[in-house]
């Protein structure tokens, strides 16, 4: 359960809070100001958002999945949406005024969205409840007390599944459901989490190794906690989901696909806010450029990886919108000649960075890997807002990330 590529625009439009602006009128204070709230809000109403940033405080919360937090969520969108208008965008500076309007895209957006109701078909293959252990990879476990909360989370999950199931048996009732095509892999994922024994669960992996700054007796007592929390609350919980799902959520799914079969599915399609490109699960390699990406794009690059390519791993320019995660761009500059082997003199790089944005672009670089590269990770030459975090960088030619004017 990774971030969403929705949590991670909204990250980039709130992050702008943490730059102090000099010499502020009231409307930049008022924005700021506005930033701040939403921000800490965010974070509130998604913990695991807030844990995968490294944010501790809501550790032993998983996200609230009621049809009424979720009503509860939108309706904050729409009384922020009218809290952000009604400051003077004309008195802000030229990038307060890119953060101003980038905010206000992603909260039209969430609005926009919400009539869909989408999030009554919130598993797929691509992820769901069924790899909620995966959070517990993104957590430091440092002391007593990181092991305590997640502990609480696996005492808390019966509930988390409970709003889960909810939302599914609405979806089906409404049908609005996704594809075979897009769910035929989750019977095997659910089955990962449904063992024999507490401590082969995907959820016990802290307790394995646990950090030196907790005595043996204290390991001892939280092992023990942890596997009865796993036996009691989180097993249990995946095979009522198994049940369901094989038995009716399944059979009940479309067996095209497409999102025109659901309710107002035409609508989706024909949403200004859907007008996107998703890239996923690819691979680029021996190319000048892997992805070139410009005009007003707004992209989501998951699950790729671009290798040995000339110029540019990723190159963004103009005023796209881009969201890189859980990619790897490795060896930019360094085509590989497959007869030898070796680097070919008539491809030198230029400038070989790994990820570039360049113009007006912005975006988010996330749960990726860029080594390799003859220039720099990331090369930042835009005057848009580029965010990076819980990424891997490293062996590039240049620095990590390079901002230049």
């Amino acid at each position: 359960m990774k971030p969403s590529a929705c949590l991670l625009i909204f990250f980039l439009s709130l992050s702008a809070a943490a730059v102090f602006a000099q010499n502020q009128n009231s409307a930049t204070k008022n924005l700021y100001a506005l930033f701040d709230t939403e921000w800490l809000a965010s974070l509130e109403d998604n913990p695991t958002f807030a844990s995968y940033l490294g944010d501790k405080r809501y550790n032993k919360r998983w996200d609230d999945r009621s049809l009424e937090a979720i009503k509860r969520r939108n309706e904050r969108s729409v009384q922020t949406l009218s809290k952000l208008k009604q400051i003077k965008r004309a008195e802000l500076s030229a990038s307060d005024r890119l953060n101003f309007d980038l905010f206000q895209k992603d909260l039209e957006t969430s609005v926009e969205q919400f009539q869909f109701r989408l999030y009554l078909a919130p598993v797929t293959q691509r992820g769901g409840i069924q790899t909620a252990d995966d959070l517990a990879n993104f957590i430091s476990f440092d002391s007593v007390k990181d092991y305590e909360d997640w502990i609480a989370r696996l005492d808390a999950f019966p509930q988390f599944m409970e709003q889960t199931l909810s939302l599914m048996r609405e979806g089906k009732a409404q049908k609005i459901l996704w594809s075979k095509q897009v769910l035929n892999r989750v019977p095997a994922q659910i089955d990962k989490q449904i063992v024999d024994a507490p401590e082969k669960s995907l959820f016990y992996a802290p307790f394995k190794q646990m950090s030196k700054n907790v005595s043996a007796v204290e390991q001892a007592r939280l092992q023990a906690a942890a596997k009865r929390a796993i036996g009691e609350k989180v097993i249990p919980s995946y095979q009522k989901l198994k049940t369901y799902f094989v038995a009716e959520y399944f059979p009940a799914s479309y067996e095209k696909a497409g999102i025109w079969q659901m309710p107002n599915g035409d609508k989706i399609y024909e949403s200004p806010v859907n007008r996107y490109v998703v890239i996923r699960n690819i691979s680029v390699r021996n190319w000048r450029t892997g992805i070139h990406i410009d005009g007003a794009s707004r992209v989501l690059i998951d699950d790729c990886r671009l290798e040995h390519n000339v110029n540019y791993g990723i190159e963004v320019n103009e005023a796209a919108r881009v969201v890189v995660t859980n990619s790897a761009v490795t060896g930019t500059g360094f085509r590989l000649n497959p007869a030898t082997g070796d680097f070919p003199t008539t491809s030198a790089p230029n400038p070989g960075h790994g990820i570039s944005f360049e113009d007006t672009s912005s975006g988010i670089v996330s749960f990726t890997t860029i080594s390799g590269s003859f220039g720099a990770g990331i090369n930042k030459t835009s005057t848009g807002m580029v965010q990076t975090f819980s990424n891997t960088i490293f062996d590039n030619g240049l620095p990590s990330f390079q901002t230049a004017p």
